[in-house]
């Protein structure tokens, strides 16, 4: 949409929120599978489904769009690497032993990552929010 000049306020809500739909499948079917540990599973479908709600929710209250920042973008790519690593540690590969040291490697410091970034949201929502409350009144 950015390519062709076609962005609306809704894709701007819409996309982030589809990404992490699509990463939350992925982690539930990992957990399905019995390649993540359930307790990995379960707080990066947390994280990701505050983080979600929050942003639709803030979107529909008429809040500008909240930017990813550097730590949430570097936790997201710690996972991204961790859970691949994991159903490979699963898959009988002669290097799984190494596939799960190096998912546990990239996990842990994703999910501390991305919970400190997802608590670094918080004083930037709060200030969207009051922005949205000083237009308003400056509009009425």
């Amino acid at each position: 949409a950015r390519r062709f000049k076609q962005v609306s306020a809704l894709g701007k809500v819409l996309d982030p929120t589809a990404d992490r739909l699509m990463l939350i499948v992925g982690i539930v079917a990992l957990l399905v599978d019995g390649s993540l540990p359930v307790f990995v599973g379960v707080l990066s479908i947390i994280r990701e489904s505050l983080v979600a709600l929050v942003s639709v929710v803030l979107g529909a209250m008429g809040v500008r769009r909240i930017d990813v920042t550097w730590w949430g973008k570097t936790g997201t790519f710690l996972l991204m690497f961790a859970f691949p690593l994991f159903l490979a540690s699963h898959a009988g590969f002669w290097w799984e032993n190494e596939a799960g040291l190096a998912a546990w490697a990239f996990v842990v410091p994703g999910l501390i990552i991305s919970y400190v970034s997802a608590c670094g949201y918080v004083p930037i929502a709060r200030q969207a929010l009051a922005e949205r409350g000083i237009e308003q009144k400056q509009g009425a």
